[in-house]
């Protein structure tokens, strides 16, 4: 197994650690008060969601299929790889 596909098991098997536990407390919160979420302001708003589906599209698209998002790859030795992980 090469170095990147052994980054990819890492990060899926990670993603898929975390999602149950922040699942649990996502739905143990909920409290059924409504909010309004615009007074946090508009820019707040939109940006968060916005920056939130890039976030995850692309987690998703290098889970999925790594070439599909090789043109924002940077070139690092596997050492800092690893303490990114971390």
């Amino acid at each position: 197994m090469n170095d990147e596909n052994t980054f990819r098991c890492v990060i899926i098997a990670g993603f898929l650690l975390v999602t149950p536990v922040g699942l649990y407390y996502r739905i143990r919160s909920y409290t059924g008060e409504k909010l309004d979420r615009r007074q946090e302001g508009l820019l707040i708003l939109i940006g968060l969601r916005m920056m939130a589906s890039v976030w995850f599209g692309s987690l998703f698209a290098y889970m999925i299929h790594p070439p599909s998002i090789d043109w924002a790859a940077v070139p690092l030795v596997p050492g800092v790889r690893w303490i990114g992980v971390a």
